[in-house]
């Protein structure tokens, strides 16, 4: 794992062709100075061009704030990686990173560690080291101010 600064995550994230977006429920349930961490997902996924994986109840937030999001079900998108062939429609080809954002910790531990035929990378208050890359721990202030360096570093 690789603890990286959010402008080290943006480049990552826009050197990578194809980026897929995996949204948990945090993202309708957080906020963070104001703001929700859908709309974060949002606006990312948006400024990556990335269709967004909505894993739980989201959806409908993600597709308010532009995004192109479809109901999934994260572990089967994981499960999918394992093979050769990528037959999943959010997305013509296989996704050479997946982004987590809106988990549980442990979720999203869980979900990279499974997640071993591509990067990953995961945004949330805790560092992942089951991810490729990962934001340091920190408090909801920092993860905002994080995430607002990420989307900067994406413009």
């Amino acid at each position: 794992m690789s603890v990286s600064t959010p402008e080290q995550l943006a480049r990552v994230m826009k050197a990578r062709k194809n980026v897929l977006v995996l949204a948990g429920s945090l993202c309708d349930e957080m906020e963070l100075e104001g703001k929700k961490l859908g709309e974060y997902a949002a606006d990312i996924s948006v400024k990556l061009g990335a269709p967004v994986a909505a894993t739980a109840n989201s959806i409908a937030a993600l597709r308010a704030n532009g995004a192109k999001a479809s109901k999934k079900l994260a572990i089967q998108l994981v499960e999918m990686l394992r093979y050769e062939g990528w037959r999943d429609p959010i997305m013509p080809e296989r996704p050479e990173l997946l982004l987590f954002i809106g988990y549980p910790k442990d979720v999203m531990k869980a979900l990279a560690s499974a997640s071993t035929a591509v990067e990953t990378v995961a945004l949330c208050t805790s560092a992942i080291e089951e991810a490729t890359h990962s934001l340091p721990a920190g408090s909801q202030r920092q993860f905002a101010d994080e995430l607002e360096a990420i989307l900067k570093g994406l413009a």
